[in-house]
């Protein structure tokens, strides 16, 4: 399921809703056994934690999308060099929107703007550099940075990502979990694993997608 713009029960004046709701997306990967449940909820059965953070969404006419203000990436709290103006949000009132990062749950890989992606690819190939253990592979799951490891480790020592949202203090920290795809090369017993980055760079704007 995925959230845009449009007729939607909570968008309704007269619901209790008060046009606020909660999703959780739930990790899923091959290490995944019972598929865990998940909840939509809307107005009041909506529940905040102490640690809740919030930042500002912006809707733009036609554009069918939620924008949030993205300002920049970390690999492991170690903020990457990224202009904040590579995600600025441009709206032209002949062209309608274009750049900014829309919040996308639909969307299976997060999506981020080509210069963006590129500092983010660098930064985690200067990362796994230091780990002998891995050697750069393709896989078979069409991303574009890989990894083979010579033994299994699943998520192990992988770092997390942060987006760094406007208005937002800590940044939506995203789990190894969340950031990488794990698979076998094969249904072989001993197949060797690899690891591959789950996103890919976009021309246009920014997604942060369900993965």
């Amino acid at each position: 399921m995925g959230f845009r713009m449009g007729q939607l029960l909570i968008s309704e004046p007269n619901d209790k809703s008060y046009g606020r709701f909660s999703y959780c997306l739930p990790v899923v990967n091959i290490f995944t056994r019972t598929r865990p449940k998940t909840y939509l909820r809307f107005g009041d059965d909506v529940v905040l934690g102490r640690k809740a953070s919030s930042t500002m969404i912006t809707t733009v006419r036609g554009a069918g999308a939620y924008f949030v203000g993205l300002q920049g990436i970390s690999i492991n709290r170690k903020r990457l060099n990224i202009s904040t103006d590579v995600f600025a949000l441009k709206i032209d009132g002949a062209n309608g929107p274009t750049g900014g990062c829309i919040i996308d749950s639909g969307t299976p890989y997060s999506r981020i703007v080509k210069p963006a992606y590129n500092k983010l690819k660098e930064g985690l190939e200067n990362y796994f550099s230091m780990n002998k253990n891995l050697q750069r592979t393709t896989g078979g799951l069409g991303l574009e940075l890989c990894y083979e490891r010579r033994k299994p480790e699943g998520f192990k020592d992988l770092p997390d990502i942060t987006f760094h949202l406007q208005g937002s203090k800590g940044g939506l920290v995203i789990k190894p979990e969340g950031v990488f795809e794990v698979a076998k090369k094969s249904k072989l017993p001993k197949s060797p694993e690899y690891f591959c980055l789950a996103m890919i760079s976009s021309k246009r704007e920014s997604i942060i997608g369900a993965y």
